[in-house]
């Protein structure tokens, strides 16, 4: 059998960070630039608050530089 992917708290807090990411793009192609940048916002501070412990420091770390070139380019 192999092995299975437990997420551990930093990574669950990753995936929020991505749902708030998603909506934020989703907010800016909608020209609502004031929710964009709340979930912007909020995508980073989740990304910031897991750095801790996330199971792969090398794909959080290309993961949130993604994400702040995206929303700089914005």
């Amino acid at each position: 059998t192999g092995k299975v992917f437990t997420p551990n708290p930093a990574d669950m807090l990753i995936a929020r960070a991505e749902d708030h990411f998603q909506a934020g793009r989703r907010y800016y192609q909608q020209r609502n630039f004031d929710k964009a940048r709340s979930e912007f916002d909020e995508a980073v501070t989740l990304m910031l608050s897991a750095s801790d412990g996330p199971s792969s420091q090398s794909v959080f770390e290309h993961r949130l530089e993604d994400m702040v070139d995206i929303i700089t380019d914005k």
